[in-house]
């Protein structure tokens, strides 16, 4: 049997990532939620979208991705 770490007995950390890009959306949900530690909520990069989520989902880390021309 395993013991257990100190990191293993942690709620996970709760992350909303929100990006201007589909596939930068994806591509960063995905990688995030390949961690045990973290649980990922993602969205579109919208200002009331994410105040929407970020009351719903109660997230302690808000990623950013924004991409200016």
């Amino acid at each position: 049997m395993r013991a257990m770490t100190a990191k293993q007995n942690r709620p996970p950390i709760r992350v909303l990532v929100a990006a201007s890009g589909q596939m930068q959306l994806q591509l960063l949900t995905s990688a995030l939620r390949r961690r045990p530690e973290f649980q990922v909520t993602s969205c579109p990069l919208e200002a009331d979208l994410i105040l929407s989520a970020l009351e719903t989902s109660q997230a302690q880390v808000l990623l950013l991705d924004v991409i200016t021309a």
